[in-house]
């Protein structure tokens, strides 16, 4: 019984682990792998527009297919930053995210979109990012690609995160698997012992079959025999 339940534990603890490990691989490790080279530096902004008159048509289905539609006003927040080598970098767009780079970049240049089956969420949200971000002269912490000065993005999934994110169930996983094969290559010392006493057993046996064999073949008979 005691054995079992260990065992059960070691099973748990391994898919657990691996479960963990290849979902925080999408959600951690696969976005951190393109934000990577980013450095860190402070933006100012310069400017601000936001057009809810005009909302943009999204579509709010996870799979992107036309089943929602919703709408969102589009933010544009122009920033100055400093590269590392001391370079100024002006009017750069800001991006919340690598992600809604990767999205607006080739569209409206949206700083932030939220796309949410209500419209009116989607409008507060984007006003709650205008009011933190979008203050003309207020300075903050952002993220800059070394290789493109034309965008800035306000979070990274930072290496720490992402290898907390990896070590903890890369080590249930091992924990887990250390459990099973422990439980079920070990060896019970009394189980061992009796195994161990059987074979002494059967061996004497053994040595008795043969001597009694032995025995015969010497006997007074076979003596008369030859």
């Amino acid at each position: 019984m005691k054995l079992n339940f260990v065992l059960g534990i070691g099973i748990v603890l391994a898919l657990v682990g691996a479960s963990l490990l290849v979902a925080f691989g999408f959600l951690y490790v696969r976005p951190y792998l393109n934000v990577s080279t980013y450095e860190e530096t402070a933006c100012t902004v310069v400017s601000q527009g936001i057009a809810f008159q005009e909302l943009v048509v999204c579509q709010c289905a996870a799979d992107g297919s036309s089943a929602c539609v919703s709408r969102y006003p589009c933010i544009r927040v122009l920033v100055n930053y400093t590269r590392v080598d001391g370079t100024l970098v002006e009017n750069a767009t800001l991006y919340d995210s690598y992600e809604t780079f990767h999205i607006q970049d080739s569209a409206l240049r949206c700083s932030y979109h939220k796309c949410s089956r209500i419209v009116n969420d989607n409008v507060r949200a984007v006003k709650r990012f205008a009011t933190r971000y979008g203050l003309s002269g207020a300075p903050f912490s952002c993220y800059y690609d070394p290789d493109d000065s034309t965008f800035a993005v306000t979070e990274v999934v930072l290496l720490s995160t992402t290898a907390n994110a990896i070590v903890w169930p890369a080590l249930a996983l091992v924990v887990g698997l250390i459990i099973f094969f422990v439980q079920v290559f070990h060896t019970d010392p009394k189980r061992a012992q009796q195994q161990k006493n059987q074979f002494s057993s059967l061996e004497r046996q053994w040595t008795r079959i043969k001597e009694r064999t032995y025995s015969r073949m010497e006997s007074p008979g076979s003596e008369r025999l030859v």
